[in-house]
């Protein structure tokens, strides 16, 4: 890197010390989000805003002259303004403390030696940001989480709208979707949606599941638009399939939509062992994987279910369809569910609106997920919008 003009973030106790490492007549100012700072100037150089540091000076190199963890906070400033010639003082102070003021200058202006600054930093945070976030685990009861807010609880309140709305248009079809995944972990944990959750998912019977399927596609227009009623209201959703599900969903902007996806339950020969079907589960989705176009996997899925003597019509043992992406998922506990963890159905509340959970909702999510009580990897984690 050229020998550039340094700018100082952060005129305090630091910046000073930094100044008189460097020399004054190797900083050409100071930058600080402290307006009192602009008209004064501070130890003798004037002091700009960060504003003026992204127009004027962003081709500077910048030297972060104040102590973690407040130095990440200044860096995500520089990051959102695109300025990437930056040192975090306090990773370096070692290396530059007893240098001379030339050497000090060369050092801060080795662009290698930045960047592997840089990528420390980011190693020490995420490292931080993990250990914070185990100890939140450990001390933390998820069944008291607080809801979500603004934009992201207005989604979940609208696709409780759109959900319920959705569950009564169908009744006449004889299709009864059931909470699944995290919308009924969240009715069994959180009282609603799971704080971070922004999407709605259903089981469905199988019977259930191709009725509305071919519902839908009977009646997609060209765009894939399906009018559902309900109450005096009509909705145009969008139909979209997958060879693990298919979905509606509604457009809110161009760039934005509340989906509502479904999973198919089928029952299986109570004679069937459970392993064999985990290696039919496994081989067919293996398989999909060298086909060249979605509609060649659903075509294939849909056969190879279709072949299966051991699905069937009815039994005591329900378990995810070949094309459930729940079948595929690592986490079992070895077994099919008996029929009486799904039905009879009950209906229930969540989010004020009235929707079918399974016979037995804790062991129902016990096929989902191996501990419902603790906090997920992906604890926070927007996975739809």
């Amino acid at each position: 890197m050229e020998n550039k003009e340094i700018v100082l973030f952060g005129c305090g106790e630091i910046g000073y010390q930094v100044l008189q490492t460097l020399g004054a007549e190797n900083v050409l100012c100071f930058c600080d989000n402290n307006q009192a700072f602009y008209e004064v100037g501070r130890w003798g150089k004037q002091v700009i805003s960060l504003g003026q540091l992204m127009e004027e000076y962003s081709n500077y190199t910048v030297v972060v002259c104040v102590r973690l963890p407040k130095a990440y906070l200044i860096a995500a400033q520089l990051d959102q303004k695109g300025i990437s010639d930056y040192w975090l003082y306090p990773m370096v102070e070692q290396d530059v403390c007893g240098l001379s003021a030339d050497d000090a200058r060369r050092f801060l202006c080795d662009r290698d030696a930045m960047y592997q600054m840089r990528m420390k930093s980011y190693q020490n945070k995420i490292s931080d940001l993990e250990s914070q976030l185990d100890y939140m685990k450990g001390h933390a009861d998820i069944r008291s989480m607080k809801p979500a807010v603004g934009a992201l609880r207005e989604r979940q309140l609208a696709l409780a709208d759109l959900g319920e709305f959705f569950c009564r248009a169908v009744e006449d079809l004889g299709v009864r979707p059931i909470l699944c995944a995290g919308n009924l972990l969240g009715y069994v944990r959180n009282g609603g949606f799971v704080p971070w959750d922004d999407d709605m998912d259903f089981d469905l019977i199988r019977e259930e599941y191709e009725r509305l399927r071919e519902y839908c596609v009977a009646r997609r227009d060209e765009d894939g638009g399906v009018l559902f009623q309900w109450n005096g209201k009509t909705e145009r959703l969008f139909f979209y399939e997958h060879y693990k599900m298919f979905g509606l969903k509604k457009k809110v902007t161009e760039e934005i939509y509340l989906t509502v996806d479904f999973f198919a339950l089928d029952y299986y020969a109570d004679n069937y062992p459970f392993q064999t079907l985990r290696e039919d589960v496994k081989r067919i989705q293996a398989d999909v994987y060298g086909l060249d176009s979605m509609e060649k996997r659903i075509n294939y899925v849909r056969e190879a279910r279709q072949k299966n003597p051991n699905i069937v019509k009815k039994s005591n043992s329900i378990f995810f369809g070949f094309d459930n992406m729940q079948a595929i998922r690592p986490h079992d506990i070895g077994k099919t569910m008996p029929e009486n963890i799904v039905f009879p159905l009950e209906r229930a509340e969540f989010e004020g609106k009235q929707f079918w959970v399974p016979n037995c909702p804790e062991e129902y999510l016990a096929y989902y997920y191996k501990d419902i009580w603790s906090f997920p990897d992906d604890v926070g984690v927007q996975r739809h919008i």
